[in-house]
């Protein structure tokens, strides 16, 4: 699965991953800030 598009978009499908019991993300990005942007949603 990958998630693509605004922040606003890729926070509501980790919402939806997080319901059905999803409990580890493994993130892999080209730059700094879109890791500490994943990080963020994350917690």
């Amino acid at each position: 699965m990958a998630l693509c598009g605004p922040r606003e978009r890729i926070a509501e499908r980790l919402g939806a991953y997080r319901d059905a019991g999803v409990t580890t993300l493994i993130c892999g990005a080209g730059n700094v800030e879109a890791i500490r942007m994943m990080a963020e949603l994350a917690l």
